[in-house]
């Protein structure tokens, strides 16, 4: 296990303790949103575009990667010099981690009322902590950020650059926290959410990533090393 895989895993696992132990952190931060009986930013046009369009942003890559992952396999040919397993990489990423993880395990099943829908914010459900299971919510629910997932799939995307990764990892993971904090603001989710559903992506992408290129990123880093 790398250090950049290990020290990410610490920080889910302390952050996953924090918000078990103290849950009010939700209530609060969403808190921020709330004045006078309503989530104030929830017209918001940069608020309203993030919701309504961000996730096109992640499927539109999703639809290209199809694409021609089936058209490298009519012609037995790469286009544009990437290689069919890249398609197939970026594609999986975007079924697996947002698709997969985010929307069908965690959103399906876990049963956690959304900001707007809890007592505190003048809902009629109960406020319950993340990863906590609950029957507030029967489907597509709060835990954890759908949109937000898409925005954290671009760090799949950054995974492949050869240069400046970190930058571009860095534009990705703010890319999707701008887009959780745009549902934070509406009312529709839960600052937990936003980042846990960071790291279901992150590790997610992580694992895919590891599967497609581990053989050539240690190859990489071997003439790097010897260089």
């Amino acid at each position: 296990m790398s250090g950049f895989t290990r020290f990410w895993i610490i920080l889910f696992v302390a952050l996953a303790l924090l918000f078990i132990y103290d849950p009010k952190i939700d209530l609060q931060a969403a808190s921020l949103f709330y004045k006078e009986g309503t989530f104030y930013l929830a017209d918001n046009p940069l608020v309203q575009f993030l919701y309504h369009y961000s996730p096109w942003f992640a499927v539109g890559v999703g639809i290209v990667s199809l694409g021609m992952l089936v058209a490298d396999f009519i012609s037995k040919k790469e286009y544009f010099g990437i290689r069919r397993k890249v398609w197939a990489y970026l594609l999986l990423a975007l079924l697996l981690g947002p698709g997969l993880v985010v929307n069908f395990v965690f959103k399906e099943h876990w049963g956690r009322a959304r900001p707007v829908q809890v007592t505190q914010f003048g809902g009629e459900k109960n406020f319950t902590p993340a990863f906590i299971p609950a029957n507030q919510c029967s489907h597509n629910c709060s835990f954890s950020c759908g949109h937000a997932s898409n925005g954290f799939y671009f760090i799949a995307l950054a995974l492949l650059a050869k240069k400046h990764r970190w930058l571009w990892l860095t534009l990705a993971t703010l890319f999707g926290f701008l887009i959780g904090a745009g549902r934070m603001a509406q009312g529709g989710h839960f600052l937990s959410d936003v980042i846990f559903s960071f790291f279901f992506v992150l590790f997610t992408s992580l694992l895919l990533y590891r599967w497609f290129f581990g053989r050539e990123e240690k190859e990489r880093q071997k003439d790097l090393n010897d260089a």
